[in-house]
């Protein structure tokens, strides 16, 4: 029996809804091993909402092995992360996800509730799915081993691990990975001690390490820029002069924080800095919302950081706030010879 778990203020606070993403085609597991494991942290007192939910409002629908479901919501029902399930995608079935990213509805929607705020995850080929609606592009990434190529060819920087965790976007290895993918999401909202109380509880033993943007020895592998989305949306540029002459004081681990604080909000889209070595620096985040960034400037952690970012850290600085229209990039790709072709 577990014992009641006392989660984390954040999450206590604000509780955190889930809705899992299935349609005509679906693989049972894919959708049903995370709807266990955050059923299951539910039940220790975790403020935890979770659903089956569809594109719009359905009656049953039928899996790939043919177990049939009632779904309980459609996606845009205000949900804090949406765990994509795979299935049926290798076959290039008409009805799977193959089917859906066809179709493009589904994707589109998805798309859609990721520029308004919403947090994705995927099991399996599920990743084909956020590939689609635009998501993965230039992000750390995971999926079953037969999309693997796939979904790198569109964009994607695979990643050899079975959860891969890059802030508002978590990705999982094939089928029973969405396991891990729900332990990791128990986990990171609510703490290590509920996550291996429920894997006890359930008789897995987790597979890992999960891959995490931001762990102290991956930097060297993080894209230079932020893999933001289709325009448009918003930017705050943050240039700041440090005042070298006062202590650091707990400057760097703050620093280090408001980035880990940061990745977590609803809304967030992305971060790219540069420190100069004078003490100089700025740093772009972005966002999906004016009012994610207000959120985000009232977020108690951060806005005490501000305070003693104004009382000693810094000399000067500036906010600015500002719409993104358009956006170029510069993008490498191979030909057949694999010879640098930069179009």
């Amino acid at each position: 029996m577990l014992h009641r778990h006392l989660a984390r203020r954040s999450a206590s606070e604000i509780g955190m809804r889930v809705g899992i993403v299935i349609y005509d085609g679906f693989d049972e597991l894919d959708a049903l091993a995370p709807y266990e494991v955050l059923k299951n942290a539910a039940a220790t007192g975790a403020m935890i909402e979770v659903r089956l939910v569809t594109l719009r409002p359905c009656g049953q629908v039928k899996a790939s092995h043919g177990l049939e479901v009632q779904s309980d919501g459609t996606l845009g029902e205000g949900f804090d992360w949406l765990v994509v399930a795979g299935g049926s995608w290798a076959a290039r079935n008409a009805v799977g996800a193959w089917g859906e990213i066809v179709r493009g509805d589904l994707p589109s929607a998805l798309g859609e509730q990721f520029r308004s705020g919403v947090s994705m995850a995927s099991v399996c080929t599920g990743a084909m799915l956020l590939s689609a609606a635009g998501i993965t592009r230039g992000r750390p990434v995971t999926t079953h081993h037969v999309a693997r190529a796939a979904l790198r060819d569109e964009g994607g920087r695979l990643i050899d691990a079975r959860v891969v965790d890059d802030g508002n976007l978590i990705t999982a290895g094939g089928v029973t990975s969405g396991l891990d993918l729900g332990l990791w999401m128990v986990e990171r909202h609510f703490g290590p001690d509920l996550a291996e109380g429920i894997a006890r509880q359930m008789e897995h033993t987790r597979v890992g390490p999960v891959w995490r943007a931001g762990d102290a020895n991956q930097h060297a592998t993080q894209p230079a820029f932020a893999a933001t989305p289709t325009p448009p949306y918003y930017a705050v540029l943050f240039t700041r002069v440090r005042n070298l002459a006062a202590a650091d004081d707990g400057y760097a681990v703050t620093a280090a924080r408001m980035v880990e604080l940061a990745r977590l909000q609803p809304g967030f889209l992305g971060m790219e800095s540069v420190e100069g070595g004078a003490g100089d620096g700025i740093t772009l985040s972005y966002w999906a919302s004016l009012d994610a960034i207000a959120a985000w400037k009232r977020h108690t952690e951060h806005a005490l950081a501000q305070e003693r970012g104004k009382a000693g850290w810094y000399r000067d600085y500036r906010l600015r706030v500002a719409r993104v229209e358009r956006e170029r990039a510069m993008e490498m790709r191979r030909s057949s010879a694999s010879a640098p072709d930069w179009r």
